[in-house]
């Protein structure tokens, strides 16, 4: 939804940031999956998480990043069809849980790209 101010509306991020964060435990790891501007998951829900577990992030949970690729109707590309890109927040050979996001990813597409928060901005500006 875009707003009269030509702002994207980004309550539902603050709300599932808000909700998730009563109930986030230790090491966790929280991936959106949104189709807000990219930088949205670092500049508003990780202070949100904080606020609401008491935890840090870094070192209390970690966060990853998965930009929505699929738009509602279009047909040619569905989730079997596009490449799911998954970031994290620091290289992602180094995270204990790349082997639980390809798996878990893994289950609705055989098409999963793992790569770094900064490879992730950059593809972002040419895929939208």
């Amino acid at each position: 939804m875009i707003l009269i101010i030509n702002e994207p509306d980004i309550s539902y991020v603050k709300s599932a940031a808000e909700i998730g964060g009563k109930y986030l435990k230790k090491d966790a790891t929280v991936v959106p999956e949104s189709t807000v501007y990219s930088g949205i998951t670092e500049e508003v829900a990780v202070s949100i998480l904080e606020r609401e577990s008491g935890l840090r992030c870094g070192s209390g949970f970690n966060i990853g990043y998965s930009p929505e690729r699929i738009k509602t109707g279009d047909e040619a590309h569905t989730l079997d069809k596009i490449m799911k890109i998954v970031a994290g927040m620091d290289a992602y050979d180094k995270h204990p849980w790349r082997q639980e996001w390809l798996g878990f990813f893994s289950a609705s597409t055989d098409r999963v790209h793992l790569c770094t928060k900064n490879r992730l901005k950059s593809a972002n500006q040419f895929t939208g």
